[in-house]
């Protein structure tokens, strides 16, 4: 378990860390990790039991004189509040309603670039959106709400639903890349063996020192634009909108009344109604609300009383989250729920939206907006859109310049021609390239017609660019079939998603290459991290033990090149992870791909 977050200056005071005056960065960051005790309630027992284990733990953390963090999921509103839950879908099956920790100590670090090491910015992708909300459910439900708010049971309904996208590569990088595009304050990251969260919320929920706390809710958005121009008018738009600014009021008085409740008399104000705040991808109004507490944070009470934030809910919460828990298929889980930590007599939390929830490659991204009575479906589908934005551009940013395939032809014929169109189709599909498979097709009966000209051997390098432009380069084959091999001292880490196709981001094999040509030799091998023996910068390896020939795994981190899959097709090769023992003392060493064929390396 690690829970991390940005902190302030004035945060690190308030919290008694130590007298500093200065960073070089807009915040530091405070880690928590081992903890005395590890906190994970799931709604997987009876509603008695669940009710049973939250009373337990708000008794210890009301009594407790450690530090808290972690998280509590939205579903945990429904049994503080007493309302019925339907089974929606859930996106992960046995998600915790309360995640965290109680801890004797943290760290503080000044740069975030200490939490991790070996950063590659091309070691990280993000791809295949898959919005599991068709538009026409969505204005369906668009119109359900409207009718309630019509007959008067609610004022306002916050609907939502996820984003599926695969992840790839470092966790501690992705956040980076995310963070670098919409950091806050507000933000965390929370790293289990079961699960991680990315969360980029721009919301506090509260912040509180002492008796004094202060909520920021947000309320009306607008889509930002690179233009200057188009920034003043989504200012200008929001200030003077009656349906934003009565969407924010509502949700101000909300918020008002509940806090009235755990207040000292009298002490509750609103403060900077209507403020507008510009983030990377959109423009955002909040206000701020204030008091005096009477009941702080670590008790029941306080979170019957507030949690979930009225502005993630609609108004009045209840009757909203009702209506939510019939109209939304999927579970929330943390989303919408609140991140945050408790040290002393300080703590903070937000409102856990833009926030990706991920089991190894697989994560999902909720969006969702409010929805009153003057809502057009269309344009709210579209803002929620919108608010995915930062993913979409992270997938741009991380997107190879070009695909390949290499082919050898000779007789007439290309070899393998069906196995390397595949190729080409599964890695333009994955990168998401905008060219269609038909275009590949006819390339290739175009290229055929051409090579018909030609009796010798041909290399043909077959290319495709991101903006979808063919580009194909025809050399004369000659080749050795025996070559002087070495081993690359650069490890190879097999998270790193380039390696299973080919495309532009080939980097360390080509300098790699390039280095030790200058020395004599014509190819190198590589290892992972873990020191196994992966493949050579143009060549799949085999060894030769005895009588058997074995080949590394893909899970090792090579290309599954097209003459490789064959021989493994035909039984002729088995995969093994090979040491570099193993290689050193193989009977013999083979680099193999569908251009050279079968050539014999030798290491020296």
């Amino acid at each position: 378990m690690k829970i991390i977050f940005p902190i302030t200056l004035e945060e690190l005071k308030e919290i008694k860390f130590c007298d500093i005056s200065y960073n070089k960065n807009k915040f530091f960051w405070i880690v928590f990790e081992n903890p005395v005790q590890k906190i994970i309630l799931k709604n997987t027992s009876s509603i008695e039991s669940i009710l049973h284990q939250i009373n337990t733990f708000f008794n210890i953390l009301e009594t407790s004189q450690y530090y808290f963090a972690g998280f509590f999921s939205y579903e945990l509103g429904y049994y503080l509040l007493s309302i019925n839950q339907n089974q929606n879908k859930t996106i992960f099956k046995d998600f915790p309603l309360i995640y965290g920790g109680f801890f004797s100590s943290y760290k503080i670090y000044e740069d975030y670039f200490e939490l991790i090491s070996d950063y590659k910015l091309k070691e990280n992708y993000i791809n295949h959106f898959q919005i599991l909300e068709s538009y026409k459910n969505y204005k369906k439900n668009i119109i359900k709400i409207k009718n309630l708010i019509k007959r008067g049971n609610v004022y306002q309904i916050n609907y939502t639903f996820p984003i599926k996208v695969h992840l790839y590569g470092n966790i501690y990088k992705l956040f980076y890349l995310l963070g670098k595009m919409q950091i806050s304050d507000k933000s965390a990251m929370i790293i289990d063996k079961d699960f991680y969260i990315l969360s980029l919320s721009p919301e506090l929920f509260f912040y509180q020192n002492d008796e004094h706390i202060i909520l920021k809710p947000m309320k009306g958005t607008y889509k930002k634009s690179s233009s200057l121009r188009e920034i003043i008018k989504g200012i200008q738009y929001l200030k003077n909108s009656s349906k934003e600014k009565s969407e924010n009021a509502m949700i101000v008085d909300l918020i008002r009344n509940d806090l009235g409740r755990i207040s000292k008399i009298g002490t509750v104000k609103i403060e900077n109604l209507y403020k507008i705040e510009i983030y990377e991808t959109i423009i955002q109004m909040i206000s701020e609300i204030s008091s005096l507490l009477q009941y702080s944070p670590k008790t029941k009470l306080f979170w019957q009383s507030l949690f979930p934030s009225g502005s993630v809910t609609g108004a009045p919460k209840i009757s909203a989250m009702r209506f939510i828990e019939q109209l939304e298929t999927y579970k929330r889980n943390v989303y919408t729920g609140s991140i945050g930590w408790i040290i002393n007599h300080t703590s903070k939390f937000n409102v856990a939206i833009r926030t990706l929830i991920g089991k190894k490659n697989t994560a999902y991204y909720y969006t969702g907006s409010g929805i009153t009575y003057d809502s057009n479906p269309k344009k709210e589908f579209m803002e929620c859109i919108n608010k995915a934005k930062l993913l979409k551009q992270l997938q741009k940013e991380l997107k190879p310049d070009y695909i390949f395939t290499t082919m050898k032809y000779s007789g007439g014929i290309i070899y393998f021609e069906k196995s390397h169109i595949q190729r080409l189709i599964n890695t333009k599909n994955f990168f998401q390239f905008p060219i269609k498979e038909q275009k590949i097709i006819n390339a290739f009966s175009r290229l055929k017609k051409h090579l018909e000209k030609i009796s010798y051997p041909i290399r043909i390098h077959f290319r495709i660019y991101k903006n979808g432009k063919i580009y194909i380069k025809l050399n004369k084959l000659n080749y050795k079939k025996n070559i002087k091999i070495c081993l690359s001292n650069k490890k190879i880490n097999p998270e790193n998603i380039f390696l299973y196709f080919k495309t532009s981001n080939r980097e360390i094999y080509t300098k790699e290459f390039d280095f030790y040509k200058k020395l004599g030799y014509e190819e190198v091998l590589f290892q992972n991290k873990e020191g196994f023996i992966t493949e050579g910068s143009f060549t799949n390896i085999i060894i030769k033990i005895k009588n058997e020939f074995y080949t590394p795994p893909k899970e090792a981190g090579i290309l599954n090149g097209i003459l490789r899959q064959k021989l493994i097709q035909k039984g002729r090769v088995k995969e093994k992870n090979i040491t570099l023992v193993e290689l050193k003392e193989a009977n013999q060493i083979y680099l193999i791909n569908s251009v050279r064929g079968i050539i014999k390396g030798y290491l020296t």
